[in-house]
């Protein structure tokens, strides 16, 4: 393989690794977000029983 080539193909695993950093960071906020909703509605649901 010539070495030429390498600069280039590092630059591209970097920039993939960067985006799929970006995207693990994103599911983890959506995960993270749509948790708290489930344990909120849960919470609101158990309220409501007790309540009624």
């Amino acid at each position: 393989m010539p070495t030429g080539n390498l600069p280039g193909l590092v630059v591209e695993l970097e920039a993939r690794i960067d985006k799929f950093e970006r995207g693990l960071k994103r599911a983890n906020t959506l995960q993270r977000t749509s948790s708290r909703t489930l344990e909120r509605r849960a919470s609101q649901s158990a309220d409501r029983m007790r309540n009624s």
